[in-house]
């Protein structure tokens, strides 16, 4: 998800999810289910080499119940000068010079 995003102008992630952490077997004994599917999803900056959002797993459902091509869709009417480029699961884009 990183790799291919970084590139990108931003990242739509599940990143701050709780359990996305080092001791995520500890987090996991300490929230119930609810607490571990209590998060949004995040828009962060990539390195600007592509001018749109990478939306990685585009057609992933997150832990939170919530699609990521959904949430993402709802980022982009909400600035809709936003282009945003979904990669689905166990897909790769290829982008080579301006295409």
């Amino acid at each position: 998800s990183a790799g291919a995003g970084c590139w990108f102008s931003s990242l739509h992630t599940d990143s701050l999810r709780p359990d996305n952490t080092k001791n995520r077997e500890h987090v996991r004994n300490e929230l119930d289910e609810e607490e571990l599917a209590d998060w949004d999803y995040a828009q962060i900056s990539g390195l600007g080499f592509v001018d749109a959002m990478c939306v990685p797993h585009f057609d992933a459902t997150g832990t939170n119940g919530v699609s990521r091509a959904e949430d993402a869709e709802a980022l982009m009417r909400k600035d809709p000068s936003t282009a945003a480029i979904g990669v689905d699961e166990n897909a790769a884009l290829v982008v080579v010079g301006n295409e």
